[in-house]
């Protein structure tokens, strides 16, 4: 799958089939080109994840222990979902890593990655055709 990275991006991020919010007061689940997400906070635990083969994939992901060792992240708790979504072989799918900076009670920093079935536009009500 291919990832395109997004870097201090603030609160704007559309999807880029149908140009549907995805941060901010929206609701992934209503958008309906994503099919997985996950942030770095919880990085173990998919966000949402609407495709059967992308659930597999992330099934066998964990199950096989490809998560990074203690050396390799000083957090190793989290899996590395650019390597995760990077060994998904399907076609119609692709990603968006996304990173926001914000300040609260002091310097915050997220990253999150969405992934999109490309198929899934063109079914999709938001979605308009090209005249």
């Amino acid at each position: 799958m291919d990832i395109v990275s997004l870097e201090d991006i603030g609160v704007n991020l559309y999807c880029p089939l149908t140009g549907k919010a995805l941060l901010g007061d929206c609701d992934l689940m209503e958008v309906a080109t994503v099919v997985g997400a996950w942030i770095s906070e919880a990085a173990d635990e998919p966000y949402i994840l609407m495709n059967q083969d992308l659930e597999q994939a992330w099934e066998y992901y964990l199950e096989s222990g490809s998560e990074l060792t203690e050396e390799e992240n000083e957090d190793a708790s989290f899996p590395d979902i650019d390597s995760f979504l990077s060994s998904v072989k399907e076609t119609n799918l692709f990603a968006i890593k996304y990173s926001q900076r914000d300040f609260a009670c002091g310097p915050l920093w997220e990253v999150g990655w969405i992934v999109f079935d490309a198929t899934k536009a063109i079914e999709s009500e938001d979605y308009d055709s090209p005249a």
